[in-house]
């Protein structure tokens, strides 16, 4: 006979089952991921890596989202859903541990948080620089 316990606990790996099914309801139509070169694929696929190959690795990768994200969308969301469809196609993708309450909601919220960063300072930047451009 189970006890109340038993009944409520669940399993360890009840996370990823959600995780799956809400990445599976990603349009795959509607997100594409970029193709993304041979060297940051151990990364995306989980394998070990040292410290500063992980980074050097993530960095790439980041740097081809922003690329990709500034040629197909410009809509700010997209981004949640690019982390999505990442997940689902690669399910062992290195996950960093984070201390910020705002990213560690999210299963890639890390990468996803870096991405939206950089890409938010260089947009920055690049209105910054067109409206000197103006003024003189």
């Amino acid at each position: 006979m189970h006890n109340i316990f038993s009944l409520i606990h669940r399993p360890k790996s009840f996370k990823h089952i959600e995780i799956v099914s809400e990445v599976s309801s990603v349009d795959s139509n509607q997100f594409t991921l970029p193709n993304f070169s041979d060297f940051v694929i151990p990364y995306l696929q989980g394998e070990n890596l040292c410290l500063k190959r992980k980074s050097t690795m993530r960095n790439i990768i980041i740097e081809t989202l922003i690329e990709y994200l500034e040629v197909r969308y410009t809509k700010h969301w997209v981004i949640k859903a690019l982390g999505r469809k990442l997940l689902l196609k690669y399910p062992k993708i290195h996950r960093e541990d984070c201390t910020s309450k705002r990213t560690r909601k999210e299963e890639l919220g890390f990468l996803m948080s870096r991405l939206a960063d950089r890409r938010r300072v260089r947009k920055n930047r690049k209105r910054k620089k067109e409206k000197q451009s103006t003024n003189f």
